[in-house]
């Protein structure tokens, strides 16, 4: 088994970033397809806004199923079976890590999807260092 797929394994990673890009793009889409087909008889949150506002997103669910009860997302959870932590946004921290060949690699994907980015606020990314 090569180390990625070693890694993958055990951690859950995949380092094939077009891939990962590709998955991105395809759930971004669909998403898409499900606001416009459905409208409003859904409850909607991005990742970044359910780690920006918790609370809004909990009542959001909680009025979409009231049998859901107590739903806390300010709690502690696990973490890739290591240590439990708070929900946060990880993009900056993630994204940060990338170099700028691999940045350039995920906007290739991207770029082909820019109307479906930009349907959802998403801007392509910059490399940092």
């Amino acid at each position: 088994m090569r180390a990625a797929g070693v890694e993958r394994f055990v951690y859950g990673v995949d380092h094939d970033l077009e891939a990962a890009a590709t998955h991105v793009v395809n759930c971004l889409e669909r998403q898409r397809r499900n606001l416009e087909t459905h409208g409003n008889r859904g409850a909607f949150f991005t990742y970044e806004a359910m780690c920006a506002a918790p609370e809004r997103v909990a009542r959001e669910i909680r009025a979409l199923v009231p049998a859901i009860g107590d739903l806390n997302l300010r709690q502690r959870l696990p973490v890739k079976h290591r240590h439990y932590e708070m929900l946060t946004d990880m993009n900056a921290r993630q994204i940060a890590r990338l170099d700028a060949e691999q940045i350039a690699t995920l906007n290739r994907v991207f770029r082909a999807h820019r109307d479906t980015l930009d349907y959802f606020g998403y801007d392509l990314m910059e490399a940092t260092r």
